[in-house]
């Protein structure tokens, strides 16, 4: 017998904006595995949110296009 057919997805949420920049507000990353019928069995799911995020003011001046 041959292994069993794996696949994940990943899917991002944006409803975070700064400075017409698009942060994203969660991630989803689920993996499974098919059965015989076809069908997905989820093996595992990991969830990040993202919250509080911090930006600070810095100033780059171009040294090397003078």
């Amino acid at each position: 017998m041959a292994k069993r057919p794996r696949g994940s997805t990943y899917n991002v949420t944006f409803l975070n904006e700064y400075q017409k920049l698009s942060l994203p507000d969660q991630t989803e990353y689920r993996y499974f595995g098919l059965d015989l019928d076809g069908s997905q069995e989820l093996e595992g799911l990991t969830t990040l949110r993202y919250t509080g995020y911090r930006f600070y003011d810095v100033n780059v001046k171009d040294k090397f296009l003078k």
